[in-house]
């Protein structure tokens, strides 16, 4: 008998040999399958990887394949807070992220960021924001190529000088800070009333609005309406999607229908000639659009998208400096005596009125108003400048290239909370960081408003109706939290858009406010 067995052909054994081929092709397959799929991968992954100079800041490439992917959901899921995390893991003066089209050089080192901004020519801001601009507006084709041809910083420079410090610039404070007195009013409980929880943001950001808008567009503001006031906020939240641009019907209804609530009140404001008794920026830009060309219906489109700008910023930054100064009890006692020494009189009007007047000018000038707001800024401040490179540029002082077709952005939130620049209690507010001659901002480390040549034109503004605001409340109002313990809580942070130059509050916070002891009595107003 031999010693090996024949398996029999019957058809049991016929069917198990059948079944066990079976199985051995799938697992084959399977092999197959897994093994080219892993050379394709490998293979795209090279074809798509950005090619690199030698020269160019140093590449971030997180592990895995298609690192562009893992930093496309980075930037979606945190905006540019996204570069604040890569900054703190990799502390490198500059470095490169590759994207599916291109490359972002973020750039950390302040003197760095400073040869930036010298390179107007090659490093150039103004049609990327064109770009932008367009694009989250729905502007049209003809609209957009008006815009394209007059990107220029000529092209700019009257929109600066309306904003810049000069009577039209006063105009508009004054504006603001006289409705800012009236508005305040809402807040306090009248004589016998008790004090009700108040949502502190949503506070700041109807007084922001009111205040805001009426100084720039005049008495016929599109804000005074309650439905295009909050359809602002639905707007502003949804803009990163809006200009995603992808269905936005769909995939961002309701800031997409807010957006064209806005756009239209805008139409209606424009054909009402509301802008003749608005600022002379409303006025100013109102005329460049004509002058260029630009149909009204696409101005509207425009000047709905400029708002972002106007109170986007404000209004975070206002509830912020209030937030720091009512929750550190000694520094608003400070802040009240030394505006009651010089800022602040009461007496009685000529109809016998008492009458409660903020010298303005005071509040400008004063060095601890000033060093609370720049604290405020450096704390709470997440805005990132940005510049196309228009053509290849190498920063010799630096030994970097930075080549054409790519972007570059440069986040201050990274500078501002750096140990080495600010010390160890970087990422805490102390407004004594800046008070004392000698204590000034580490050189290029301070930058909420941009920097180089586009710094943000409406900063003159948004600082002095800030201070005005915060000051007014503080010397008006005793404000205290509803929560049960009566404890201040410091809300987190978060960015609203890319858009966001200033965090908003991850949530808000209720308070009680009252009219403060001894001033429950007479109206207020700025000299």
């Amino acid at each position: 008998m031999s010693k090996f067995t024949v398996m029999q052909d019957t058809p049991e054994n016929v069917f198990a040999l059948s079944n066990m081929n079976f199985e051995w092709n799938v697992r084959n397959q399977l092999f197959l399958l897994v093994g080219i799929s892993f050379i394709v991968t490998i293979f795209l992954d090279r074809v798509l990887q950005q090619r690199y100079d030698k020269d160019e800041p140093p590449e971030i490439r997180p592990g895995g394949p298609f690192p562009f992917v893992r930093h496309m959901f980075g930037l979606g899921r945190y905006l540019y807070d996204y570069y604040v995390k890569l900054s703190q893991q990799y502390p490198l003066p500059a470095y490169s992220i590759s994207l599916f089209r291109g490359k972002i050089y973020v750039v950390n080192a302040p003197d760095v960021s400073s040869t930036v901004f010298r390179h107007t020519n090659d490093l150039s801001f103004y049609q990327m924001a064109v770009e932008v601009i367009t694009r989250i507006s729905e502007s049209s084709p003809e609209a957009r190529r008006i815009m394209l041809e007059n990107a220029t910083p000529e092209g700019f420079k009257r929109i600066h000088s309306a904003l810049a410090p000069g009577p039209g610039l006063e105009r508009t404070i004054s504006l603001a800070t006289t409705k800012v007195a009236r508005v305040l009013e809402e807040l306090a409980p009248g004589p016998g009333e008790r004090a009700k929880p108040v949502m502190l943001y949503d506070a700041v950001k109807h007084l922001v609005v009111q205040s805001t808008g009426e100084a720039v567009y005049g008495p016929l503001s599109p804000f005074r309406d309650p439905l295009v006031e909050r359809a602002f906020w639905d707007w502003e939240k949804a803009f990163t999607s809006l200009m995603i641009n992808v269905l936005p019907a769909l995939t961002a209804r309701r800031g997409h229908k807010a957006r064209r609530l806005m756009q239209a009140a805008f139409r209606e404001y424009f054909l009402k000639k509301g802008h003749l008794e608005g600022s002379d920026l409303t006025r100013t830009r109102y005329e460049d659009a004509q002058n260029l060309g630009v149909s009204l219906e696409d101005h509207a489109r425009f000047e709905a998208t400029f708002t972002v700008g106007i109170f986007g910023t404000t209004s975070p930054s206002t509830f912020w400096m209030v937030f720091f100064i009512f929750s550190r009890p000694s520094l608003l006692e400070k802040l009240r005596a030394e505006m009651a020494a010089g800022a602040l009189t009461s007496a009685a009007a000529d109809d016998g009125v008492l009458q409660h007047t903020l010298n303005l000018a005071s509040i400008r000038s004063s060095q601890l108003v000033t060093s609370i707001w720049h604290e405020t800024l450096r704390r709470s401040g997440c805005g990132t400048s940005a510049r196309m490179v228009e053509n290849d540029v190498l920063l010799p002082k630096h030994g970097l290239l930075l080549k054409k077709g790519n972007v570059v952005q440069m986040p201050s939130r990274v500078l501002h909370i750096d140990r080495k620049l600010w010390g160890e209690d970087a990422e805490s507010f102390d407004h004594g960081r800046w008070e004392g001659s000698s204590k000034t901002a580490p050189q290029g480390a301070f930058r909420p408003f941009g920097g180089g040549t586009t710094l943000c034109p409406g900063r003159h503004f948004a600082a002095v109706e800030v201070k005005a605001l915060a000051v007014m409340m503080c010397l008006r109002f005793d404000m205290t939290p509803a929560n049960t313990d009566g404890t201040w809580n410091e809300p987190g942070m978060y960015p609203t858009s890319v858009a966001a130059a200033i965090y908003s509050p991850v949530k808000d916070v209720a308070v009680k406010i009252t009219r403060r002891k001894g001033y429950e009595e007479g109206v207020w107003k700025f000299s």
